[in-house]
């Protein structure tokens, strides 16, 4: 079967309430629903044109609603068989860094690997580690319910000035979404 990514630009339009913009974490003049939505239209381009890999975006601007507990379903329904959410940490001292990778169990286990090696290789940011949703700070992940391979990556801290640097230049979004393809196609 081939893949169909879906892309989760974490937080948003209607993320958690009606009517209302969730700007999710925000540090050094930046928000991290912009920022993980510039890295989930990179993807989308970068996918489809690079591998013909189909990819769904939950959001791809700023007005798009977004329940987050509708979107694993509205994945579903378009067909996606792998899912990705972008997330960007943040900590009140700034010399919180690096990437972690969320997954709900053995299931997802190897994709969660797989894109927390592509991020580490792309991004050059300190590897916080693989864990399962229970490490999380949140009791679960809604869009851990996703039926299909499944990860929640917190790309780096908006609030750290070298992580943000290297999660918003190009070439490393490009060396990413590169990796994640070479991923989904030897599925």
């Amino acid at each position: 079967m081939k893949p169909k990514l879906w892309i989760d630009a974490g937080h948003g339009y209607e993320n958690t309430e009606k009517g209302k913009y969730d700007p999710g974490a925000v540090g050094l003049g930046h928000t991290e629903a912009d920022t993980v939505l510039t890295i989930a239209l990179s993807g989308r381009w970068i996918l489809e044109m690079n591998y013909g890999i189909e990819t769904y975006l939950t959001r791809d601007d700023d007005r798009d609603s977004s329940p987050v507990d509708a979107r694993d379903n509205r994945a579903l329904a378009a067909g996606c068989n792998f899912g990705i959410a972008l997330h960007m940490n943040a900590n009140k001292s700034a010399n919180a860094r690096g990437t972690e990778v969320f997954y709900r169990d053995a299931r997802d286990a190897d994709w969660a690997k797989e894109a927390q090696g592509a991020a580490l290789s792309a991004f050059g940011l300190r590897d916080r580690g693989l864990k399962t949703e229970k490490q999380s700070q949140h009791p679960t992940l809604a869009v851990l319910n996703f039926g299909p391979p499944m990860c929640l990556l917190e790309l780096g801290f908006i609030t750290n000035k070298q992580d943000l640097k290297r999660v918003l230049e190009r070439d490393r979004r490009i060396a990413f979404w590169n990796a994640i393809g070479k991923v989904l196609t030897s599925k």
